[in-house]
């Protein structure tokens, strides 16, 4: 595999084991203990307590795994500074290319304020915390790749956020005729 101007090679077992590891055996646990909260106590529980305590854990156990990336790797060097500029600059325009292409795209097959939404957000969001622990095991030693892989969230997020505010200013420019539909109908009930 070439990435960052090297040829890697890439152990197919090493990313089947990590496939395994940090997708298939988390997603295993997590279904299991869905199932059997569901099972014990019903729907109500993850509207209340569970998630109340798992939306702020999720967030800060995601942190806790980005800097132990960092810390565990070797320096990043200045020539390595620049590559993360470019690598920046290229994720920010691939983000704004899909977001322009996703209203494009919903303007041409005459798609509703939410369904335009909806393919927005489907387009550009990425599961990146999946993508950073296959890519741990897959590339061991190489902090270039787990910078790449890194970024992407770090830009991706901000940009969305973008997203969601654009979305919003936008709807009454080109939404105009469903949205003045819906304001009529709110005022008349």
């Amino acid at each position: 595999m070439v990435l960052v101007g090297h040829v890697l090679y890439l152990n197919p077992w090493t990313l089947l084991q990590s496939v395994g590891i940090f997708v298939v055996a988390p997603f295993a646990v997590g279904w299991g203990l869905q199932w059997w909260l569901l099972h014990r106590q019903g729907e109500a529980v993850f509207a209340g307590p569970v998630k109340d305590i798992l939306g702020p854990f999720k967030l800060w156990a995601l942190v806790v795994v980005i800097v132990a990336l960092f810390a565990s790797q070797p320096p990043l060097k200045i020539h390595d500074l620049v590559a993360l500029l470019t690598m920046v600059g290229a994720i920010f325009a691939f983000f704004v290319i899909m977001f322009l292409l996703a209203l494009f795209n919903g303007a041409w097959a005459h798609l509703s304020y939410e369904d335009n939404v909806t393919l927005t957000f489907t387009t550009t969001a990425r599961n990146s915390e999946v993508v950073i622990g296959v890519a741990m095991a897959a590339f061991p030693g190489h902090p270039l790749v787990y910078m790449a892989i890194l970024v992407g969230p770090l830009v991706e997020l901000p940009v969305l956020l973008l997203m969601a505010q654009g979305l919003v200013r936008l709807r009454p420019v080109l939404w105009s005729r469903q949205f003045s539909q819906e304001d009529t109908t709110l005022k008349g009930s």
